[in-house]
């Protein structure tokens, strides 16, 4: 009795383990309901499976990154503000770097479609020059 009770337990923990990753790669959706849930089924009605599922895991790939990318920015503006006060990005920032922030700002004003940003520069710069802001301390 207590083999066979294992066994079913072991067996629900694969399962469960399968599942979690079929819903990952898209092979396996979580139930949807509602207004949006209808309309992307609609939009995507005529598309294939396979560009169905690269979607889907694109989507968590890129929510995955959005929340690196802003922690990492947290991060340095927390640390810089403590070091050089609430004006830190005006002092370690390259003329260059301040350029590119003001095109952004600018850019993002002029296209409607783009949703607005946090105002402070440190969102608007690429994440690559937030390791360099890392690594040398200025941009």
């Amino acid at each position: 009795m207590k083999g066979h009770l294992s066994d079913f337990l072991f067996r629900g923990l694969l399962a469960k383990r399968a599942v979690h990753d079929m819903q990952a790669t898209g092979l396996l959706r979580f139930p949807m309901r509602g207004d949006v849930y209808s309309s992307d089924v609609d939009l995507l009605a005529p598309v294939s499976e396979a560009v169905r599922s690269g979607s889907l895991h694109m989507q968590r790939c890129y929510r995955l990154l959005f929340v690196l990318e802003n922690v990492v920015r947290e991060f340095v503006a927390e640390v810089f503000e403590d070091e050089d006060g609430v004006a830190w990005f005006e002092t370690r920032a390259s003329n260059a770097v301040k350029k590119k922030v003001g095109d952004r700002k600018t850019a993002e004003e002029k296209n409607q479609w783009h949703t607005g940003r946090n105002s402070h520069p440190i969102n608007h710069i690429d994440f690559g020059d937030l390791a360099l802001l890392i690594r040398c301390g200025t941009l």
